[in-house]
């Protein structure tokens, strides 16, 4: 995104992202870094659209897939959008030198209804642990377990790399590894960051809290929601290694979908 639009997509996408948000969530709150990240991702995804989809039936059959409730949006023409047409038709003409051949309807629709997704998911996972504020890496977390996000954002990461591969750097004794070694290795890395996690508490937390014993708030401040990072982190651990060994065929890939649907609600 060029520096001098920048303040235009935001003054397009922040004042939707806000409205979705507080009209669903009023007792939560939505903080700037994450709303930020959350446009970042809109335009991520608004990129993703206008390289995969270019004409309209394309974009409508990925719409009514992922997201079959949009049918009834698109058909109500006397609705109010969340995401301006006018001011997203001007802007797809500046940033990407392009008239789009879609009907622009429908690329603001696809950006409202990702948006709901996106919210709704970062509100339930912040809800259950028991936070009130929705923070940039909540964002990140939430985008990177949804198949529907995880496939835009590996798409836009080949995008970006095939134009300039000096910016991305991937460890090519991983890239060789089969899928279940990845998730073998995906263990063994959240198994260490499980006993780091372990580490932070028992010598770091603990001590800390027995010598500030009359100033507890400072020590939570620090430290956060340690606790529930390690509960949840064990019990995601937990299901992956039920998932590894539940196969009935070692031939068979491991499959994550259980553990990652476990780990988001």
């Amino acid at each position: 995104m060029s520096s001098n639009l920048s303040a235009q997509w935001e003054k397009l996408l922040r004042p939707g992202i806000s409205t979705l948000f507080y009209r669903e969530y009023p007792l939560m709150e939505l903080r700037d870094d994450a709303c930020q990240r959350i446009q970042e991702f809109l335009y991520k995804i608004l990129r993703f659209l206008l390289r995969q989809f270019p004409h309209r039936v394309e974009l409508e059959q990925w719409l009514y897939i992922n997201y079959p409730e949009a049918q009834y949006a698109l058909n109500r023409s006397s609705r109010k959008r969340i995401f301006s047409i006018d001011q997203l038709q001007t802007l797809i003409h500046k940033e990407f030198g392009i008239q789009n051949e879609m009907d622009i309807s429908y690329v603001a629709t696809t950006l409202e209804h990702c948006t709901k997704d996106l919210l709704k998911l970062a509100h339930d996972y912040v809800n259950r642990l028991g936070k009130n504020e929705i923070v940039a890496n909540d964002i990140d977390l939430v985008m990177n377990a949804d198949t529907i996000f995880l496939d835009i954002l590996r798409s836009d990461l080949n995008s970006t790399a095939n134009g300039s591969s000096s910016i991305y750097n991937i460890d090519t004794s991983i890239a060789a590894m089969s899928y279940n070694e990845l998730i073998r290795h995906f263990i063994i890395t959240e198994t260490q960051y499980k006993d780091d996690l372990e580490l932070l508490i028992k010598f770091f937390r603990n001590p800390l809290r027995q010598f500030f014993d009359v100033d507890l708030q400072t020590i939570e401040n620090i430290f956060g929601c340690l606790d529930d990072i390690y509960e949840l982190t064990t019990r995601f651990l937990s299901d992956l290694e039920d998932a590894k060994e539940m196969r009935d065929d070692i031939t068979k890939s491991i499959s994550l979908y259980e553990p990652f649907q476990n780990f988001i609600e």
